[in-house]
């Protein structure tokens, strides 16, 4: 569920951390590291942690995000696939995933929203990340690279 802030410029979002869990092969406990894994690699659209609450069927977790404006564009598949494989050393795995030893990332491409241009820089939205490893050795091996 995501909600807008009232000054419009962050949106809110109330997420099941096990959503898509089949695609992301993901065990329970690396849940809430997905969004610091993705708050590593596209620094532009961070999440930050609100906090946790719970629902009919589980556990939510809350997140806000900045508002990417509908005055952004989308961007080309080249332009997606030079900053994951040149920005980020991803590499097609197959039609759907770019990924490395430690992760692979999905649902980023340019026939959806989930990344916009201002004409400068890319702003993945929402990605879906695969750990193949555990967080903390993923999170390991990025922070890592950041120094």
């Amino acid at each position: 569920i995501v909600f807008f802030d009232e000054k419009g410029q962050k949106v809110i979002k109330v997420r099941n951390p096990f959503a898509k869990s089949a695609i992301k092969q993901m065990h329970s406990q690396d849940a809430i590291y997905e969004h610091l894994v993705h708050n590593v690699l596209f620094t532009n659209t961070r999440y930050l942690f609100v906090g946790i609450s719970e629902d009919v069927d589980g556990v939510r977790i809350i997140l806000s995000q900045p508002y990417i404006s509908k005055k952004f564009m989308p961007c080309s598949q080249e332009e997606i696939d030079r900053y994951l494989m040149e920005g980020l050393g991803l590499k097609p795995e197959n039609r759907y995933f770019y990924g490395n030893d430690y992760i692979a990332v999905t649902d980023v491409s340019s026939e959806g929203d989930n990344v916009l241009t201002d004409g400068t820089q890319l702003y993945f939205i929402d990605p879906i990340i695969m750990m193949k490893k555990p967080a903390i050795e993923v999170l390991n091996y990025y922070y890592e690279q950041l120094k």
